[in-house]
């Protein structure tokens, strides 16, 4: 990530830092070339939305936000971050005005347009891919990519409850709500979820919400580290899929993640998320 002017050294240093990757064995990151490459920090601020948003653009910028960490300092990623949130929020009239319960619809709009090309995307995927690791794709898209969905809803959601903002100087507004999120966003996925349920674990149904999801995503998480396990369903042929336990038990665990995600968003309750969800989060 380079955020400042571009020199030639960079492109020899992306060259050496992808020499020590393959030392490493690990697996390239995506087939697509999204990841594993120079990007410079102008597209990711000033092209959000039209022809110049590409399907890269879009998701580098949201992962960025809600998956991303720093290795060494982290000072590039917290600019760029902190930049890319002041155009989702100055930009976001509704919000300046008072008038979304202080929720970023801006921002929560391009995290639902991500999480919809994610979907299309898995299908354009199985098509010039040949079916080859479909299965695979889809026990992450049930599991780790809705994960990374939740984590933009969470961290736009927490937007409605900044305590003292209604009161706030309206010139000020803007900056506490970027302050507010560039916090936020240091949390894991995992994390911002698993506080939003401590939070309202006394609402009926949560407890077992919190077992559904978290019990859930544990054994796919183990699931995807066994070797063995990961190289089955990567090589799965569809025509198989049905008679083949293990996706079944991969399957299962994304009917049970979902049915925890139901309890807390889609299903009656008390708490900010359903009455968030309902207003904000479908139309």
């Amino acid at each position: 990530l380079v955020d400042g002017q571009a020199y030639a050294s960079h492109h020899t240093a992306a060259l050496s830092i992808e020499k020590e990757l393959v030392a490493l064995g690990l697996t390239k990151p995506g087939a697509e070339g999204t990841f594993g490459g120079l990007v410079f920090s102008h597209d990711l601020i000033h092209y959000i939305g039209g022809e110049a948003d590409t399907n890269a653009n879009t998701t580098r910028r949201l992962l960025l936000l809600l998956e991303s960490a720093a290795i060494g300092s982290g000072e590039v990623r917290g600019r760029v971050i902190h930049q890319v949130l002041k155009r989702y929020v100055v930009e976001d009239f509704g919000l300046l005005l008072g008038r979304t319960e202080g929720l970023p619809r801006f921002l929560l709009n391009d995290i639902v347009r991500f999480w919809r090309t994610m979907a299309v995307d898995f299908q354009y995927k199985r098509r010039e891919r040949e079916a080859k690791g479909w299965a695979l794709r889809t026990v992450k898209l049930r599991l780790s990519r809705k994960l990374t969905y939740v984590a933009g809803l969470l961290a736009c959601y927490s937007c409605a409850n900044i305590s003292g903002l209604e009161s706030s100087d309206p010139e000020r507004r803007p900056h506490e709500i970027v302050d507010h999120l560039s916090t936020f966003l240091r949390q894991t996925p995992l994390e911002m979820l698993a506080a939003t349920l401590l939070t309202h674990l006394a609402q009926p149904g949560f407890e077992e919400a919190a077992r559904d999801v978290f019990n859930s995503y544990d054994a796919f998480l183990a699931m995807i580290s066994n070797e063995e396990q990961r190289s089955a369903l990567k090589y799965l042929a569809a025509e198989r899929a049905a008679d083949d336990p293990l996706y079944n038990q991969a399957r299962e665990l994304g009917h049970a993640f979902q049915r925890g995600l139901n309890t807390l968003f889609v299903d009656h309750n008390d708490t900010p998320l359903y009455h968030l969800t309902r207003s904000y989060g479908v139309f």
